[in-house]
């Protein structure tokens, strides 16, 4: 039997198991668009090994940049430490750099904005788009990893 797309077996779940499922594809496939878009390297120093995604704003304290590609960017064990515990200007300095500080004020208003929710047909546009940015496609759980 063909399996089906993963967009339609989330779409069957209660809306809550729904969402959860669509959230967490998204996640998959927004980290594999990062990691193709990054080289799989550093953006700050090109090592290519112990890679993070790191955010210029937390995705847990501001969900509105969640999937926001200008929010992600690869970092090195090394410069992901860095900015978290000792020093954040240096990659907000490499972003408005790499970007501009008319960007970092948009990404921040963005982020700050009052919408909380992303609407379900978003999600699934969202993460049909990553999937044909990356050609990344999220596994499907088995019914022993549920």
């Amino acid at each position: 039997m063909p399996k089906r797309p993963l967009v339609e077996v989330a779409l069957r779940k209660p809306l809550e198991e729904r969402k959860s499922l669509l959230e967490s594809n998204l996640d998959k496939v927004f980290i594999a668009y990062i990691k193709r878009r990054d080289k799989y390297e550093c953006v700050m120093g090109g090592e290519q090994r112990g890679l993070h995604i790191g955010y210029i704003f937390n995705p847990k304290d501001y969900p509105n940049v969640r999937w926001d590609p200008m929010n992600a960017h690869l970092l090195s064990n090394v410069q992901y430490t860095h900015y978290h515990e000792s020093n954040p200007f240096i990659y907000l300095d490499w972003f408005i750099d790499h970007y501009s500080s008319l960007d970092l004020t948009s990404l921040r208003a963005r982020a700050e904005s009052r919408t909380r929710q992303w609407p379900i047909q978003t999600m699934i546009d969202m993460t049909n788009d990553f999937v044909k940015k990356t050609r990344a496609i999220p596994k499907e759980k088995r019914k022993n990893e549920e």
